[in-house]
């Protein structure tokens, strides 16, 4: 929704304003300064109102940009090295996150896609937060592009894609929830690396061996959710998301270990 409000404020060249956030519902209007939409959109905040609810979740504040900003993801990082000790021991968040934005500059505008609406440039937007209770960090990064099932055919992947689908789906016409798992499943087989690939074999592996982790990706009309247990759900959508949106969730104890480990040997 805020990547959808940012986008229509940058075409339109208006500032959007708040309306009567008195009658909003509190837990709401407090969930979206947290998350720092307001600040996005450069609107004043209104008053919060805070919720024990609410405070049991920090948010990271939002985060826009047109090409892979080392900046802008070493802040979301900072932010939650304060939240949680031993956050910067797993190297793999960064570069799976990395990863996403890469792909969203470099495959999620190709230049014969047509938009519904127009681009708000080649944008990502990237958020995360840290729920406090039950010890879980998610991070999510979006794009409003042409989607991976639009781009695979493009990829170097796509001949691998083609393999497993023909070997797993014989004559079936595989649909975007089908094209997202054949490449995921081709990803994670494939040796070797591609400079602007997908990536999608380094965004799975950042939640490999922890517990209960998993990857979820909803592109287009499409959704799969990849578990650490290597077990993958899909699910198909009625209507496309516009884009793609990539999440990570990941217990705290795959952020700590290493310091639980460090603690076990004074």
């Amino acid at each position: 929704m805020a990547a959808e409000f940012d986008r229509w404020q940058r075409n339109k060249g208006v500032r959007l304003r708040v309306k009567d956030s008195d009658k909003w519902n509190p837990k709401v209007r407090d969930l979206l300064s947290d998350l720092g939409v307001f600040d996005l959109l450069g609107i004043n905040k209104p008053r919060q109102t805070k919720f024990e609810a609410i405070d049991n979740i920090t948010l990271t504040p939002l985060q826009s940009g047109l090409k892979l900003d080392g900046s802008k993801l070493s802040r979301l990082q900072n932010r939650f090295r304060s939240m949680l000790e031993g956050f910067t021991t797993n190297s793999g968040v960064y570069d799976g996150l990395s990863e996403a934005v890469e792909n969203a500059i470099y495959h999620a505008y190709p230049a014969d896609y047509k938009p519904r609406h127009p681009f708000a440039g080649h944008r990502w937007w990237g958020a995360g937060c840290l729920d406090l209770d039950s010890k879980r960090l998610r991070f999510f990064v979006c794009d409003q592009g042409a989607g991976i099932p639009f781009t695979l055919p493009t990829n170097d992947l796509y001949e691998e894609v083609r393999e497993w689908i023909g070997r797993n789906l014989g004559g079936i016409m595989p649909n975007d929830t089908l094209m997202l798992r054949a490449a995921l499943e081709a990803g994670r087989t494939r040796t070797g690396s591609s400079h602007r690939g997908l990536g999608l074999k380094r965004m799975a592996e950042v939640v490999d061996g922890t517990t209960e982790g998993y990857l979820r990706i909803i592109s287009r009309r499409g959704e799969i959710v990849y578990h650490s247990n290597g077990s993958i759900e899909s699910r198909d959508h009625v209507g496309s998301v516009g884009g793609t949106l990539i999440e990570w969730c990941l217990p705290a104890d795959a952020l700590t270990s290493v310091n639980e480990g460090s603690d076990e040997n004074d």
